[in-house]
């Protein structure tokens, strides 16, 4: 799509592949700038559902000089990454940007934004806090380049690919690991589990022969283009401690560089120090550091 005669602010329910190109050579100029990684997951923008506009554009002459981009799986609140040319910065885009990212989220009942931005970004952390967003937790996006040979703790721990049938399972470990009621975790596992792109790895503890074996821990891996992503990792507290954790993401890693040569990737919350060591001790290294900064915009605010 020829962008020379775009002049001001766009919104998108999905991005043309012109745009895609434009808004991925804008993130590596910030990026440059200022030694910063921007959380942007390109593959989710190539697979927008175009029920709602998501992606909301600046254009100067024809180029794209801003973007900003929503989640498009917050129910309440939805996850926001946004950038500005250095050039064209406090010129107010920002402000358009998030103005009209606004008004189109108030009409689907969104209550608030979190904002991503990486902890070196001294312009992102100044702009945060002129419009009054708040640190609500911070992640390490942590990733792995080096092979990892899995250690076997335990012979009777069994690790293998979940299905639907498995939904309680892991329900139970999910529920139990992250405090969430079960209900809640149940439907968002359900949903998960019929995704193609997503695989669930489970681990049980049991004898040889036995059939009904305790669900420990899971885990869920999801391949892109650039690296593959590990999500929700979990164990049950009554089985935290005895290595089993270490055995099913050893596991699970080991399987996962004999189909690919591509680095692995995941975060942990800054805050969890026994799981940001065992990453670090698997090999994991830190590729940067993201502040989740709150911000509601019920009635306008």
């Amino acid at each position: 799509m020829p962008t020379h005669q775009l002049q001001g602010l766009v919104q998108r329910q999905a991005l043309s592949s012109f745009e895609l190109q434009a808004v991925q050579q804008l993130a590596e100029i910030c990026e440059k700038a200022e030694q910063i990684h921007l959380r942007v997951i390109w593959d989710l923008l190539r697979e927008r559902l175009e029920i709602e506009a998501l992606d909301f554009l600046y254009y100067d002459d024809g180029a794209v000089v801003g973007y900003l981009c929503l989640d498009d799986h917050g129910m309440e609140a939805k996850e926001v990454v946004a950038y500005v040319h250095p050039a064209y910065r406090r010129r107010g885009i920002f402000r358009q940007l998030l103005a009209a990212a606004w008004k189109e989220s108030r009409l689907f009942g969104i209550e608030r934004y979190l904002f991503i931005c990486d902890e070196q970004s001294q312009s992102g952390l100044a702009c945060l806090q002129a419009i009054g967003a708040t640190l609500d937790f911070s992640e390490h996006d942590l990733i792995l380049h080096s092979q990892l040979k899995a250690t076997v703790f335990d012979h009777r721990l069994h690790v293998r690919q979940a299905t639907l049938a498995d939904l309680e399972a892991l329900a139970q470990i999910q529920s139990e690991s992250f405090g969430d009621p079960i209900n809640v975790v149940r439907l968002r596992l359900a949903q998960r589990l019929e995704n193609p792109l997503a695989r669930f790895s489970l681990a049980t503890l049991g004898e040889p022969g036995i059939t009904c074996h305790e669900p420990v821990g899971c885990l869920r891996v999801r391949d892109w283009q650039a690296y593959t992503s590990i999500y929700g990792f979990g164990v049950r507290p009554d089985y935290q401690g005895k290595g089993y954790g270490r055995q099913l993401l050893e596991t699970v890693i080991a399987q996962l560089q004999r189909e690919s040569s591509k680095p692995v990737q995941l975060d942990v919350d800054t805050s969890n120090q026994p799981a940001d060591h065992l990453y670090r001790s698997c090999g994991f290294q830190p590729r940067a550091t993201y502040g989740y900064y709150a911000l509601s915009i019920k009635d306008g605010r």
